[in-house]
């Protein structure tokens, strides 16, 4: 006789279903790293910066770039075989879908683009047209280096040069100081407190405001529905760079509402480089065009103006789905976003015990996957000539981590790690020793 019937089998069979499907196969930690393509030796803390990706995500992009050499006729004309759309279209389409499914939005109001830098500059460089002759811009000192070069080119300041008098661009500029709130134990009450009276000091003059979700140094998560909200009030438009918010934190667009929304996809999200989002209001659509002006199929106007930017390898594109599948396979977005974000704020307190210093923020709401954590030395911060950040890099080629004064205090350095799905808390111990490392052979140096 059996142990179990042939029911009980298949009834167990469903339960182990269910609960995979639940839970993932996986787990998390360090075992994930047979997935992804590190170098033996490199530990990545820096997951923010360039993004990483696991095999199975790369293997699929790489038969997509096949399917193109195989006939590139074929993969890119749409009218070839009398079908309303070629395979470049049907992945577009299909990965469309699938980041709308992930940002809480309709995907018609969903358009794809290399990276959060160039939908940024799509918005700004289009919205300008329609704020009004000497209408402000308005941004956080934490902005993103990319949106303050822009903004400042739209507002005549060219890199390097006095501004042009006779530029055309010539919006005007209110930058809100963040920084200085670093010092007294920034809340999201005290950066909303900021932008309102920045706003409140130039009534009815800013035209468009620019947050970051989640800023890139020092990473942090900004309140970007009260900011919008504020904005709104205000008749302001909203422009949210959330570069560094999809795979890291949970995203709903249209409960948020800002005008425009856009994000990266390989940052956080494990899909190859070069792939990012723009999410419009319905209503704010026809003041956005793209940098190439041509038409390609879509739901809507928006979409068939960015759907065929030129010809370009659409396999960074074509991923998505199979990015997602990856992570729904490990236990999906809601496991992956609590791991990451208790990771970090573990990591940040044990290497901040371990250097006898502090985080910079302990307020969970303001922190996902990143973590600041205060450097055991004072600006310069120099090694034999070395940044600590290369010096950590040269003795023994396994961390890269930002670290820079980020903060009120000048003199104190912040080192911005990350968590991720393969980290575990022994990557960060190490890090810190090795920190220490070259820091004791600084000292011993100078005696």
């Amino acid at each position: 006789s059996t142990l179990f019937s042939d029911g009980m089998l298949r009834l167990v069979t469903v339960i182990l279903g269910v609960l995979i499907s639940v839970l993932g196969t996986h787990g998390f930690g360090h075992h994930l790293l047979d997935d992804f393509m590190f170098r033996k030796g490199y530990t990545c803390l820096n997951q923010g910066s360039y993004g990483s990706i696991p095999h199975v995500v790369y293997n699929f992009s790489e038969q997509v770039r096949r399917e193109q050499e195989y006939n590139p006729d074929l993969y890119f004309r749409s009218n070839l075989t009398g079908s309303p759309g070629s395979p470049h279209y049907h992945y577009l389409d299909r990965s469309i879908k699938a980041v709308a499914g992930l940002i809480g939005a309709n995907s018609s109001d969903v358009v794809l683009v290399e990276n959060a830098s160039y939908g940024i500059n799509a918005v700004l460089r289009s919205v300008i047209r329609f704020l009004g002759r000497r209408k402000s811009m308005l941004y956080t000192d934490h902005a993103y280096g990319m949106v303050k070069s822009t903004m400042k080119l739209m507002a005549g300041q060219l890199p390097g040069a006095d501004s042009d008098p006779d530029s055309p661009f010539d919006t005007p500029l209110v930058q809100v100081n963040i920084s200085s709130l670093l010092g007294e134990g920034i809340t999201p009450a005290k950066i909303v407190a900021a932008v309102v009276k920045a706003l409140d000091a130039n009534p009815g003059q800013v035209g468009l405001a620019s947050f970051s979700h989640i800023t890139s140094v020092p990473g942090l998560i900004f309140p970007v529905k009260q900011l919008i909200d504020e904005c709104h009030k205000r008749g302001v438009l909203v422009l949210i760079d959330g570069a560094h918010a999809p795979g890291q934190i949970k995203i709903n667009v249209e409960e948020l509402g800002a005008d425009f929304y856009v994000g990266d996809l390989h940052k956080w999200l494990f899909n190859p480089r070069g792939s990012g989002f723009i999410h419009a209001r319905p209503d704010r659509q026809r003041l956005l065009l793209p940098s190439v002006g041509d038409l390609g199929p879509g739901d809507t106007l928006m979409q068939s103006f960015f759907s065929w930017q030129g010809t370009v390898d659409s396999s960074n594109y074509a991923a998505v789905p199979t990015a997602l599948e990856y992570r729904q396979s490990i236990g999906g977005e809601a496991a992956i976003y609590a791991y990451i974000h208790n990771l970090a704020i573990t990591a940040g307190k044990q290497l901040a015990e371990l250097w006898g210093t502090e985080v910079m923020v302990e307020d969970g709401a303001m922190i996902g996957a990143f973590v600041n954590v205060r450097v055991p030395c004072t600006a310069p911060c120099t090694v034999n000539g070395l940044t600590v950040m290369q010096a950590v890099w040269e003795d023994n080629h396994e961390f890269v981590v930002p670290m820079g004064a980020w903060g009120a205090h000048p003199e104190h350095v912040w080192a911005r790690i990350t968590a991720q799905v393969y980290n575990e808390v022994d990557d960060y111990l190490r890090f810190g020793a090795t920190v220490q490392k070259v820091l004791k052979t600084e000292t011993a140096a100078r005696t």
